[in-house]
């Protein structure tokens, strides 16, 4: 648990060093003018948690034991609603999301509006891209359209501009 800078201007973050007294240099080492939170003069947050947010291990574990045919059985008295069984469909994709965020350390980016001319990049293409250019990335349990990645926040905009440069071609 730690407390996080976020700079207003570009979204770059991190965490602020165990040494609480001394946060003038503490991240985002972003550049942007040091002026509204931008910056140098981004506000501290938190304290928030900032390592990984499950056990992986135990996640998928679970996620095993939810697809087990016991589990995925059609059941009358279970009171499923989707009609799949004890453990309901929601359950095992939450479970699958929840397996897939495990494995990545990082803070999570919401996706961007749109671009310019109103377009909105897909999350799985954007969470492709990432991993592509070598970082970590997965959806989010905590908003639907955000992603966990340890990508700076740069990096995340070039990752979005190049999805959806391709899909303008």
């Amino acid at each position: 648990v730690k407390m996080v800078r976020i700079c207003r201007a570009c979204g770059e973050c991190g965490a602020v060093g165990d040494d609480d007294d001394d946060d003038d240099d503490a991240p985002p080492r972003c550049g942007c003018d040091p002026v509204d939170g931008a910056g140098e003069s981004a506000p501290s947050e938190g304290p928030l948690w900032v390592g990984r947010i499950f056990d992986e291990d135990a996640v998928i574990d679970m996620e095993r034991m939810a697809n087990l045919d016991e589990a995925t059985a059609a059941a009358a008295d279970a009171g499923d609603d989707d009609g799949n069984g004890l453990i309901s469909k929601r359950t095992r994709t939450l479970l699958a999301t929840l397996r897939d965020e495990a494995s990545v350390d990082g803070m999570f980016h919401r996706r961007p509006g749109h671009s310019d001319d109103g377009r909105n990049p897909k999350l799985v293409d954007v969470i492709e891209e990432l991993k592509g250019r070598g970082h970590a990335a997965a959806k989010t349990h905590f908003d639907s359209k955000a992603l966990r990645t340890d990508a700076s926040a740069e990096e995340f905009r070039r990752a979005v501009k190049a999805v959806l440069d391709r899909s303008r071609n």
